[in-house]
């Protein structure tokens, strides 16, 4: 998630500085090595969802609305562009509540990490990790004692 971001733009400035000759003699494997390194980030408030003003979803027809006008749906996943963008998406689940923090080790949610919609009981529940990266808002649809999961991930 975050680690990954971060390494990518170690990543990319190390390969921009090869590419400027500011590195010249350095090995073109640097630019790999500094993608490897750990980057945990400082405590403190990473994300939080200041300048937004959502209302919460009521039911999954307006999640399914609000997330169908923002990204495009592929099956059962909605495909988001960034993690910015997926947590704006948790911003508009959570009434504009979210919040990101980290101590110093790990990276965690403030607050509800799961949203039950008061008029059909289906919820969304926000992940700061996935298998295949990045972090990941559930959306879950119930019908008929049967689960309907929707998911809100990165692009690949």
């Amino acid at each position: 998630m975050l680690k990954r971001d971060l390494g990518m733009k170690v990543k990319g400035l190390a390969s921009s500085l090869v590419c400027f000759g500011l590195l010249a003699g350095a090995p073109a494997a640097m630019a790999e090595d500094a993608a490897e390194e750990v980057v945990v980030p400082e405590p403190g408030v990473l994300r939080d969802c200041r300048g937004t003003s959502y209302d919460c979803w009521d039911n999954f027809d307006e999640a399914k609305e609000f997330l169908d006008g923002k990204f495009e749906l592929e099956g059962n996943v909605w495909q988001a562009p960034s993690e910015d963008d997926i947590w704006d998406a948790w911003c508009a689940a959570s009434a504009s509540s979210g919040q990101l923090e980290s101590d110093g080790e790990n990276i965690f949610l403030v607050g509800d990490q799961l949203i039950t919609f008061p008029e059909d009981g289906n919820t969304a529940y926000f992940r700061t990790e996935s298998k295949s990266g990045g972090m990941t808002i559930d959306v879950v649809k119930i019908i008929k004692n049967k689960k309907d999961i929707y998911k809100v991930h990165l692009k690949v």
